[in-house]
């Protein structure tokens, strides 16, 4: 997803309103009419971008995302989380997000997260891999990846982001000496 500098900052305004309200707020009972007074944007200006709450939340993890791929070619790196290196930046960067994440997390919204980490990784990992086992190992890497992340959350982020970098990709070490 490609966003200029004017919808970055009306993303972040939204996410950061969204994220704001949600630590006294369940997410059923948060307002597109509230979210945008929060924002600083019309509702005609929401809409514009969005057709839903979900839809914002899912355009921040692709945001994140893209940031994390940006970074990992810059460090001219395969981009996958299969790597230590890129695990460890992916889990520095949930660190550095951590109050979204928890709110994910805190919410039961863990299912959007779960499914961009098993896309990604797909989409990632598998560029010249097809087959069904390989393809299947792939969403049981980011399952992974997704159940550590969440635990990790819940405790309060006390365990270091090396020692979980190294943990999940010893965890699949056949899978990275296949690429």
């Amino acid at each position: 997803m490609y966003l200029n500098n004017r919808d970055q900052y009306m993303l972040k305004n939204v996410i950061d309103a969204l994220v704001n309200k949600l630590y006294d707020t369940p997410y059923s009972e948060v307002s597109i009419s509230e979210l945008c007074r929060v924002a600083n944007i019309s509702r005609m200006t929401f809409y514009r971008h969005f057709n839903s709450k979900d839809e914002v939340i899912e355009s921040y993890m692709e945001a994140l995302h893209q940031a994390f791929i940006k970074e990992v070619v810059q460090k001219n790196r395969f981009a996958s989380y299969i790597q230590y290196e890129n695990m460890l930046l992916g889990l520095q960067n949930v660190k550095e997000n951590s109050r979204y994440v928890e709110y994910i997390v805190k919410n039961n919204m863990g299912e959007i997260l779960l499914h961009k980490l098993i896309e990604h990784e797909l989409s990632l990992s598998l560029r010249s891999q097809h087959t069904e086992a390989d393809r299947y190992l792939s969403i049981a890497y980011a399952s992974a990846i997704y159940g550590v992340v969440v635990n990790w959350v819940r405790e309060g982020m006390t365990t270091s982001p090396e020692w979980l970098a190294h943990f999940l990709t010893d965890l699949y070490q056949d899978k990275i000496k296949r690429y």
